[in-house]
């Protein structure tokens, strides 16, 4: 059973896709006309290099990053929870839910207080004082999104939703959905 998303899942989602798409394209438009205009003419674009590595590539992992986390396209083990009655799996899910939201919570903090110190002093690259600074409100944001997608899959799981670990409710249990 795919379980349905929240609007704003389904809105992070489209603005996430959005960004990231944007990204991929302008990144791949970029680094190809930059190859085509050095090898037949020797002239390059300015800073492809920099852009690649500071605005590019961290939009595409962050959105990739907030993407994973609604679409539930991230990685799980499922030796044992696949093994496990669907009581065991809200246990386990539970869990692991609250082991990740914490990791997630803390590298939402901790990120967001390095990008408030980058944004402070107005990092930038040195050699083409390219700013960089607000890219490092990406991580933060990425991980935010995760943490509430987390938040909102461990209120579902105590609600009983078995959806959530991928199992088809029971008559009952449909019937008390509707209701």
């Amino acid at each position: 059973m795919t379980r349905v998303h929240a609007r704003w899942e389904s809105a992070v989602a489209l603005i996430a896709q959005i960004i990231g798409t944007t990204a991929l394209v302008v990144l791949m438009l970029q680094v190809s006309v930059n190859g085509i205009l050095r090898r037949l003419f020797g002239i390059q674009i300015p800073l492809t290099l920099e852009l690649t590595e500071w605005w590019y590539m961290p939009l595409l992992a962050a959105t990739g990053i907030a993407l994973a986390a609604i679409w539930g396209e991230h990685f799980y083990v499922d030796i044992v929870f696949e093994r496990l009655a669907v009581g065991g799996k809200r246990v386990l899910a539970v869990f692991a839910g609250v082991m990740t939201l914490a990791l997630t919570l803390a590298i939402t903090w901790f990120s967001l207080q390095r990008a408030l110190d980058e944004a402070a002093i107005g990092r930038y690259e040195p050699v083409t004082r390219l700013p960089t600074w607000p890219l490092h409100f990406i991580i933060p944001f990425a991980f935010a999104v995760f943490s509430a997608v987390l938040i909102a899959s461990l209120i579902r799981l105590l609600r009983g939703d078995v959806s959530e670990l991928g199992e088809e409710p029971s008559d009952e249990e449909a019937m008390e959905a509707t209701l």
